[in-house]
């Protein structure tokens, strides 16, 4: 995180973040849950994540996972805790849809992150897929991650309608065509 300009030090020594690291591998996913709930009751978190549950996905027959998910779900929303799950999905994997996760149903707001290639450039993109019972954007936002932190700024069309992210926008901006400034860099 830092390489990103977040120190988390101040809330580790704090106390207020905790990590646990623990591969399902190791251990069946009841276990690893088991030992999971006993962080709970000893920590007492309000906010859990769970990063990334497609780990989770390779350790028994989907079903399994999902109704083992759903159980822990719900017992995070009795506990009145917030969870937030990561996952990560390539192209052409178990889904292009969420609901192909197996999960989408358990979450009151998903939000997706992915890459879009536009223009011969890539780029990282953000939007809320659903969060139920709230209003929300249904705007598709550029997502930067640098040195000088997280950033969301708005896709733009550059004068021939075509979508461009910020680097292209740059270049354009500056009347410096892709090809002429990566040949003096």
């Amino acid at each position: 995180m830092r390489s990103i300009g977040l120190s988390l030090d101040p809330l580790i020594k704090s106390g207020m973040l905790h990590f646990y690291y623990s591969r399902p591998t190791l251990q069946n996913l009841e276990l690893h849950f088991i030992a999971i709930k006993k962080i709970i009751s000893e920590i007492k978190p309000t906010v859990i994540i769970l990063d990334p549950i497609t780990n989770l996905m390779t350790e028994g027959p989907n079903s399994d996972i999902r109704s083992m998910l759903t159980r822990f779900v719900d017992y995070l929303k009795t506990e009145q805790i917030t969870v937030m799950f990561t996952a990560a999905i390539t192209v052409g994997s178990i889904a292009r849809n969420p609901s192909d996760e197996g999960i989408s149903s358990m979450v009151d707001t998903w939000i997706m992150v992915q890459d879009v290639e536009l223009n011969d450039e890539r780029n990282r993109s953000l939007y809320v897929m659903k969060s139920r019972g709230m209003p929300h954007s249904k705007e598709v936002t550029e997502f930067i991650i640098s040195s000088k932190g997280i950033k969301l700024i708005p896709f733009v069309r550059n004068e021939k309608g075509t979508l461009v992210g910020h680097t292209r926008k740059d270049k354009e901006s500056r009347n410096l065509s892709p090809s002429k400034e990566s040949s003096t860099e």
